[in-house]
């Protein structure tokens, strides 16, 4: 069973986009649509994704209920955090929310093949694979020497140290852990014990991160196709989720509420465009101390992903109420 009711929902609405994205990245020679795609990717996608979390925890009243405790002390906990850091100039915030959302970007690809496993009894596991050559992925990295990194908010806010030897060591290691995977499916293959739904949710993420931190040789093509990846895969499983579980409106009409989804998640995703570019000041951490309004204003703009990261440890855990409607067939 698939996750959005067919193989050509699962292709289309999850990694055409991603794929065609590589191409035009690596391919294309019109600079001006690449630019556009760079725009649609980070402010349409990657900042508007978060908000599409309260569709689930905010917008309801049977799960605001059930997520009293995420709705209440996580914000006020996270706000405290944030500005207490910022405030006494503790170094390294903005690295810290660059790994915690690469962090949650492998580990929502984790979850998706946990939920296909599930939906699919019987079909082989590949969650150890996923997760090992992703974070090995993401690792050897940092140790590329050419990588093309030209940083997310400063150019060493992440841990880089160029070796070739570490590089190289890390590859190999993946490299063994993907072809035992490849053998793995070739007799699961001659026993016609294929499942290609299990299958496509570690095959395709795996394509993509290593494209985006093994082969791509700039900044943008190493990040782009990963976060619409990710997005992409965080907006449908809200929709179908809601169709699942809230069942209704929600599901005789999905593609309309999906077009909602998006449409109320965009637009915040815009504002906070707006807010961050003309309002905020994005400095290190450091730098910080002592001034109460660059404080808050960066607990404003990070209040919303780290809402979305914590929330995402519960919607989609198997110990969670409702997990057993999202594994439902469609």
């Amino acid at each position: 069973m698939w996750f959005l009711g067919n193989i050509w929902q699962e292709m289309t609405k999850l990694y055409v986009i991603p794929l065609l994205l590589i191409f035009q990245l690596n391919f294309a020679q019109d600079i001006g649509l690449s630019s556009y795609l760079i725009f649609i990717i980070l402010i349409g996608i990657d900042s508007s994704h978060c908000y599409s979390t309260i569709f689930r925890t905010l917008m309801n009243k049977q799960e605001r209920f059930r997520f009293k405790k995420l709705n209440t002390i996580m914000p006020l906990f996270i706000i405290s955090l944030v500005f207490i850091w910022c405030y006494f100039g503790v170094p390294y915030f903005w690295t810290f929310f660059l790994y915690i959302s690469i962090f949650h970007y492998l580990l929502q690809f984790y979850r998706y093949h946990k939920i296909t496993l599930s939906m699919n009894p019987g079909s082989s596991s590949y969650s150890l694979e996923l997760v090992s050559i992703s974070s090995l992925s993401f690792l050897s990295y940092h140790f590329r020497t050419s990588n093309g990194y030209d940083g997310f908010f400063f150019e060493d806010d992440l841990f880089l140290y160029p070796s070739n030897p570490l590089y190289s060591i890390i590859l190999g290691v993946m490299v063994i852990i993907f072809l035992r995977s490849l053998v793995r499916i070739f007799f699961d293959f001659k026993k016609s014990q294929v499942n290609f739904c299990s299958l496509s949710s570690y095959l395709f993420p795996i394509f993509i991160i290593i494209h985006c931190f093994n082969i791509a040789d700039e900044f943008y093509k190493s990040f782009l196709p990963l976060i619409a990846l990710h997005g992409l895969t965080y907006f449908h499983m809200i929709s179908t989720a809601k169709a699942k579980i809230q069942k209704g409106l929600w599901k005789s009409k999905q593609n309309f509420m999906l077009i909602v989804i998006l449409f109320v998640s965009m637009t915040f995703g815009i504002l906070e465009y707006y807010f961050t570019i003309n309002l905020v000041d994005i400095f290190k951490s450091e730098e910080y101390a002592g001034l109460v309004l660059p404080s808050l204003a960066t607990v404003a703009v990070t209040l919303p992903s780290f809402y979305h990261y914590l929330a995402d440890f519960v919607l989609w855990s198997p110990q969670d109420a409702e997990y057993s409607k999202l594994i439902e067939a469609n």
